[in-house]
């Protein structure tokens, strides 16, 4: 009976607290790499197209969003080591990426010319991981 109780105090508080969000993790994420053209982002940074910075997708992004703001976000700021082809470089997520897949990366004209050139190419398969 004490047993019960304690797991069911537990449950309580746990369920009061509301959803815990897990931290970003060093695990690789696989999905498309594209490009955007920057400005003000989500996390309430302007940005030149030339800056190495990078949008990861809302459902990625939203749940990091506490009380609704996006310039709060737990995400903005954060590092990332993108790979593709054999390359890599390092972005900072300063947005959200409404048309991306879970995995996705987006970023910005300057970081995708690291890989590609972006008036040939629009969309590569690559990985990328928290860093």
């Amino acid at each position: 009976m004490l047993s019960t109780t304690i797991t069911s105090a537990f449950a309580t508080a746990a369920a009061l607290s509301g959803p815990a969000l897990a931290a970003p993790t060093k695990a690789q994420f696989a999905g498309d790499i594209t490009y955007y053209d920057t400005g003000l982002g989500a996390c309430g940074q302007t940005h030149t197209n030339d800056d190495m910075i990078a949008a990861i997708s809302k459902i990625m992004f939203d749940p990091h969003t506490p009380g609704g703001n996006p310039n709060e976000n737990t995400l903005c700021n954060k590092r990332a080591r993108v790979h593709y082809n054999g390359k890599i470089i390092e972005v900072t997520v300063v947005d959200r990426c409404e048309g991306c897949a879970e995995q996705d990366i987006d970023l910005s004209r300057g970081a995708f010319a690291k890989f590609e050139d972006p008036n040939v190419h629009g969309r590569l398969k690559g990985s990328w991981e928290w860093i």
